[in-house]
């Protein structure tokens, strides 16, 4: 096994920026992305959908999940030393899973397994040690301490779905409800690491004039567009807007919402 900090002083691309691909709704876009122009890491079951530079995984058992793909589709496996089993942390180390998962056995015994300590670790066997809750956040934190200062994220795109290629049976096995959780710990790596983050799929933004009474179907028209759509999606309410009305009575609006 190489420690990645060891790994990225002669594998790194440093004029290439990094790309984070998640199983996001906005997956959906990959195929108009010019993957080979970065260098690219997949979160989790990304790599059974997409050939990448590196494969990350926080849990073993999504190395499990993803045997039949991971030594095709990933140059790199990247993990902690001290992966977490059933999104819990554990005191194993990878070694003690090389003999029952013979994918990881494979990785390492081609020089192509990557470690890092993750805060949750019992035990430290280097420094520094990176933080996260979620893969995304973990790997911008990590990126962050190895010196990457440009990132382009895809698929990270908070909420509480997948996009439909990816089963929803691992959706919020760390028994959080929400992906929004990890934009708060990349805003924090950004700040910490002075990193230049962006999504390459930026939220549409659709602004809808009402008024009170039509609240209830304004967000049936919200999920209506979100249902229809892999793009993420902005909705806001332009209701009760603080905006001052004319004073002559020929020039108010009709209704609250005419001048915003």
């Amino acid at each position: 096994m190489i420690n990645v900090f060891d790994w990225q002083k002669n594998q790194v691309d440093s004029e290439k920026p990094w790309i984070i691909l998640g199983k996001g709704p906005t997956f959906e876009l990959c195929s108009r992305i010019k993957i080979c122009e970065f260098t690219s890491v997949a979160l989790n079951h990304t790599v059974v959908a997409q050939p990448v530079d590196v494969a990350h995984a926080i849990d073993i058992d999504v190395v499990d999940d993803c045997a039949d793909s991971l030594p095709q589709n990933a140059k790199w496996l990247l993990m902690p030393l001290h992966p977490h089993v059933n999104c819990k942390p554990s005191g194993l180390t990878l070694d003690d899973f090389m003999t029952s998962l013979p994918v990881l056995e494979y990785f390492e015994q081609a020089g192509r397994l990557l470690w890092y300590d993750l805060w949750s670790a019992r035990t430290r066997h280097s420094r520094p040690v990176v933080q996260g809750t979620f893969s995304a956040s973990v790997v911008v934190n990590l990126l962050g301490q190895m010196g990457v200062r440009r990132i382009r994220t895809l698929g990270v795109d908070g909420g509480n779905s997948y996009n439909a290629r990816f089963s929803r049976s691992t959706l919020f096995l760390n028994e959080h409800d929400s992906f929004d959780i990890q934009f708060g710990e990349i805003e924090r790596s950004r700040k910490d690491f002075d990193m230049d983050i962006r999504k390459i799929a930026e939220p549409i933004r659709v602004f809808v004039g009402c008024d009170d009474s039509q609240l209830v179907a304004g967000r049936v028209l919200e999920y209506s567009i979100k249902k229809n759509t892999n793009h993420p999606v902005e909705v806001f309410f332009m209701n009760n807007m603080p905006v001052p009305p004319p004073q002559h009575p020929k020039n108010r609006p009709g209704t609250g919402f005419s001048f915003n």
